[in-house]
């Protein structure tokens, strides 16, 4: 049973950072459609998705659960 919850939790692991990369690619093209400073709150936001996008692929590197 707890194995199953293991696999379980990395399927959930994996699919948040496929939302995460998602969403960042979404900003990312909202960005290169204004003038820098004019969208501050999707600046941060793509600072804020790619440091989630980095801490998450890193810990699932680390447990071999992404290659």
């Amino acid at each position: 049973m707890e194995n199953e919850n293991f696999e379980q939790l990395g399927q959930e692991l994996i699919d948040l950072l496929n939302d995460l990369l998602n969403e960042q690619q979404i900003n990312s093209k909202k960005l290169e459609s204004v003038s820098p400073g004019d969208y501050s709150y999707g600046e941060g936001m793509h600072d804020g998705l790619r440091y989630a996008t980095s801490g998450l692929t890193s810990i699932l590197r680390r447990h071999g659960l992404i290659s």
